[in-house]
């Protein structure tokens, strides 16, 4: 009988000769506890930036909890996880269920996921940060150019701030996301082409962008924020971390 089996923290799991995602880290928001101001205690930590009220808030399933996140414009928040190396051939994926209160108005940039190595993680405005990948997306409307990945530097600004952002691959469409429910995974695969940001949203066909200059693998932040934009709510009902076998093209 072939059982599954983890040789150490963060790698993948092998049952019989198929790898399997190894989990990192996840958040169903089973409870919430203030630890201060900005800072809103679950499985994981979630803490404020700069622009963005933390609250509880009821989950659609059941009397399960959520996160709700009120955003003004360049609002931003991060929650960090177990420092994660992705080795070629892996992806780290994150999973994310939310949807906003209000639909969003159509907004370049309006959403923005960040994957981040921060090296205070106790201050995410600090510019001593390893470079790491956003995705751009345009939350307000199904356009043909709404999506954008880009490098962040780490050398202005701070975490999804400043001037160090530079765009790799070409442009992607975008989904308009209402009020509904969404799925939405976002990983960096380790390949031998180079690294390679994939966004999918309610599985939906991926795009993707490979990056070759900075070539950064190991995270351990997590930063989603707003862009110039009206006010948001946005509800978090699960937020989940892997380490999974990188896409086969």
């Amino acid at each position: 009988m072939n059982l599954p089996w983890l040789a150490s923290f963060g790698v993948l799991f092998l049952a019989g000769s198929t790898l399997i995602a190894a989990p990192i880290a996840e958040d169903s928001f089973k409870s919430l506890e203030v630890e201060g101001p900005g800072s809103i205690k679950s499985e994981l930590v979630w803490k404020k930036i700069a622009n963005v009220t933390l609250d509880s808030a009821q989950n659609l399933k059941g009397d399960a909890g959520a996160l709700q996140a009120d955003f003004i414009s360049y609002g931003k928040l991060y929650v960090t996880f177990p420092s994660t190396e992705i080795p070629v051939g892996s992806a780290l994926e994150v999973t994310l269920q939310l949807r906003y209160v209000e639909a969003p108005a159509s907004a370049a940039h309006g959403l923005r996921l960040g994957l981040e190595n921060l090296t205070d993680i106790e201050n995410p405005t600090n510019t001593d940060a390893q470079p790491g990948y956003l995705v751009f997306i345009n939350p307000g409307e199904a356009a043909p150019n709404g999506t954008m990945f880009a490098v962040e530097e780490g050398v202005d600004g701070g975490m999804g701030g400043g001037k160090d952002f530079k765009s790799y691959g070409d442009f992607a469409p975008s989904v308009a996301f209402g009020t509904e429910l969404h799925t939405i995974k976002f990983s960096v695969a380790h390949t031998e082409a180079g690294m390679v940001s994939s966004l999918t949203m309610d599985g939906g066909e991926a795009a993707t962008a490979t990056e070759t200059e900075f070539m950064a693998k190991t995270f351990n932040t997590l930063l989603i924020a707003i862009g110039n934009s009206a006010k948001s709510s946005i509800i978090i009902e699960k937020a989940s971390f892997s380490l999974a076998p990188a896409a086969m093209e």
